[in-house]
């Protein structure tokens, strides 16, 4: 049964404890997420303003603050439901407050941080409050929810802290309140002796925002070809075109919904795994957005005749790190990709990041048909080499055939 607590004239439940089936996102979490269209387009705007190492860490870094807002507040509401119209009024004020947040990205890189750390504040304030009053609704997990608590008030207090204090010691104590915060919940749960059995839908939440950022290489081409025309300019949307979709298939051809839920019910092995799982989709959202600002950068480079570094860079280490960032998360599921996959793939990224150090030489063109070759190559090898595997999987009573083993597994209830 579910539980319901009542503070205050409201209650908060576990989230889906009574389901058998699976969660999936609300329509209100989807609007929530579109505010993150905006975030995801600024910070993709001020890699391409400066796209040299100090604007790369430039970007990561602020890349991290927003993740972090992003997934605080959304596992939060993967964790407890709110009656309707209460709930409704907290997504309201997490978009608002994320508007800020995005809205200010441009602002932090002029010297002027104080709605984007502002914003953040508001929003890290709101989920300690959340947790504090969980941990006093809700009997089950009282002792996750009070060490939740703890570690946010902790960020919260820094970040607050943070405002009195004069650039760049300013951005120090955001790293130093960002570290603890992500070092404590991994803290927090795997020292919990008992932890709440909510349905998870934390993975479907991972797959919709790749797709937000896969969405910044559709614009990259839909942006870059209406400043340059010509047969080269539709090689170039042609070719980011087919990397888009060639890193939607190696995404979520291994998408798997059930990885969170089994780590809640699993050992302690199972919960690190979980938080290498979700952690490491930081660097396959970062990546996704750094080669699609790379190939909005080849529209223009491909006019000169060669890629310049900061355009090969972006696209091509964006690809190999997306390429090892994506492994992580699929190794660290339920599903095991085979070695022979793993060796494609890091043979791929290797390829791809050699091209982007040492392709100076190539033409624009030659250089982005063969990184797209490399890419869509490994896609064709992977669809061939599961395809006995998929066949062998077929129903015994002739029915369709199920995904791969790997796939299958994860995508079964626990």
């Amino acid at each position: 049964m579910r539980r319901s607590s009542f503070l205050g004239g409201g209650f908060v439940r576990v989230a889906g404890s009574a389901e058998r089936g699976g969660r999936h996102a609300s329509w209100l979490e989807l609007f929530f997420d579109l505010v993150f269209v905006v975030a995801v387009g600024n910070l993709g705007r001020l890699l391409l303003e400066d796209p040299r190492p100090g604007g790369v860490l430039t970007f990561l870094g602020l890349f991290v603050p927003v993740w972090w807002a992003w997934i605080g507040i959304s596992y939060w509401v993967d964790q407890f439901e709110l009656p309707e119209v209460a709930g409704r009024l907290l997504m309201f004020g997490q978009l608002a407050l994320s508007l800020g947040l995005a809205v200010g990205l441009p602002r932090v890189v002029e010297g002027e941080p104080a709605l984007f750390a502002g914003s953040y504040l508001g929003m890290r304030l709101t989920l300690t409050l959340l947790y504090l009053w969980a941990w006093r609704a809700l009997p089950e997990g009282r002792e996750l929810n009070a060490k939740y608590t703890l570690s946010f008030a902790l960020g919260t207090a820094l970040w607050a802290l943070s405002l009195l204090l004069p650039l760049p010691e300013r951005y120090v104590v955001w790293g130093v309140a960002l570290a603890l915060e992500i070092a404590a919940t991994i803290w927090a749960y795997v020292s919990t002796r008992e932890l709440p059995r909510q349905v998870s839908h934390m993975d479907e939440r991972f797959g919709l925002f790749t797709i937000i950022v896969l969405g910044e290489s559709v614009l990259a081409v839909a942006t870059g070809g209406e400043h340059v025309q010509g047969w080269p300019s539709a090689v170039v949307a042609a070719c980011g075109l087919a990397l888009a979709f060639a890193v939607w298939w190696l995404y979520f051809d291994y998408a798997d919904d059930s990885v969170i839920n089994r780590a809640i019910r699993g050992g302690t092995r199972a919960l690190y795994l979980s938080f290498v799982y979700g952690y490491t989709h930081l660097l396959v959202f970062a990546s996704i957005v750094a080669a699609s600002i790379g190939l909005e950068r080849a529209f223009e480079d491909v006019t000169h005749g060669h890629l310049g570094g900061p355009t090969r860079l972006l696209l091509g280490g964006g690809l190999a790190l997306f390429l090892a960032a994506v492994s992580v998360v699929q190794w660290a599921g339920p599903c095991r990709l085979p070695a022979r996959i793993l060796g494609a793939r890091a043979l791929t990224g290797g390829l791809v990041g050699l091209l982007a150090l040492l392709g100076d030489g190539l033409p624009a063109l030659a250089a982005l048909l063969l990184l797209t070759a490399l890419v869509l190559a490994l896609v064709v090898y992977e669809h061939l080499s599961l395809r006995g595997e998929r066949a062998g999987q077929a129903s015994p009573a002739g029915g369709d055939a199920t995904p791969p083993a790997s796939a299958d597994t994860g995508r079964r209830a626990p």
